[in-house]
C-alpha cells in the first residue's frame, strides 16, 4: 500500500504562526487608542484651521481703512453649537516690507486669527497670516 503526499500544516508551523499572532495582536490593540486620538486631533486641526481661514477671509474682504490695529476680537468661545470648544482672537498689526512689527503706518497690515481649543487636557493652537496692502 502507498502512502499519498498528503499537504498539511505541522504542529511546530502552527506553534510558530500562534506565537507570531501572540506578538502582533497586542501591539495592533494598543495602536488602536493611539490612532484614534492622533485622528481627534487631526479633525480638531482642521475644524481650526477651517475657522480662522473663514476670519481671515471675512477681514480680507474689507478696506485698509477699515481694519483696525491692535486687538480686534479678544480671545472668546464660538457661539456655533459644532464649534463651542474652540476659542477665537483676531488681530493686527502694522508690518514693514521685511515684515517686522511697525509702529507707524506703513501701508502694510498684517492680520492673524488664532484659533485655541483643548484635547485630553492638552492645550493646541493654530494660527494664520494674511496681509492687507493699501491700495
Amino acid at each position: 500500500m502507498k502512502i499519498k503526499n498528503l499537504k498539511a500544516f505541522t504542529l511546530l508551523e502552527i506553534l510558530i504562526a500562534f506565537g507570531i499572532l501572540a506578538v502582533i495582536v497586542p501591539l495592533f490593540l494598543f495602536s488602536l487608542p493611539q490612532a484614534s486620538q492622533a485622528d481627534r486631533i487631526s479633525r480638531a486641526k482642521t475644524s481650526a484651521i477651517y475657522l480662522a481661514q473663514e476670519k481671515l477671509e471675512e477681514y480680507l474682504s474689507y478696506s485698509y481703512a477699515d481694519i483696525p490695529i491692535g486687538m480686534i476680537e479678544a480671545k472668546s468661545a464660538l457661539t456655533e453649537v459644532e464649534f463651542s470648544r474652540f476659542q477665537r482672537e483676531v488681530s493686527t498689526i502694522w508690518v514693514d516690507e521685511d515684515y517686522n512689527q511697525a509702529d507707524f503706518d506703513t501701508g502694510l497690515k498684517k492680520i492673524t486669527v488664532t484659533i485655541y481649543w483643548q484635547e485630553n487636557g492638552r492645550d493646541y493652537q493654530e494660527a494664520l497670516n494674511s496681509l492687507k496692502v493699501q491700495p
